[in-house]
């Protein structure tokens, strides 16, 4: 799809944060906020990888899928942290946030 360098260096960052999240135990303290911290590094570079296949060789369709996945991702991150009562649905707001993710990369992939 000649995705530039930018996309591999912003994957690679996303997944080295998800690599230290698994490593460090969420279990409180300086260990929590380390996870946390290689967690939300995963996440928020979903964004801009997101947006990077976007405006990549692909189909329109994906384009489409691709910003409309990317605003759901922003509108849901910022609704997570301007609204603290949301905090008790983290898990549904996370999973539906790599789906969507996955979605892009699965289109990207099979519908081009």
């Amino acid at each position: 799809f000649k995705l530039s360098n930018i996309f591999i260096a912003v994957v690679l960052v996303g997944i080295l944060g998800q690599i230290l999240a698994i490593i460090v135990p969420a279990v409180g303290g300086a260990k929590e906020r380390i996870h946390d911290f290689g967690a939300y590094t995963m996440a928020f570079m979903l964004i801009p990888a997101s947006l990077l296949v976007a405006l990549g060789h692909v189909p329109l369709g994906v384009k489409i899928l691709a910003f409309l996945c990317t605003s759901y991702m922003l509108v849901s991150m910022t609704l997570f942290f301007a609204i603290p009562s949301l905090s008790s649905r983290y898990l549904y707001f996370q999973a539906a946030y790599i789906l969507v993710f996955h979605t892009v990369i699965l289109a990207s992939t099979y519908l081009a």
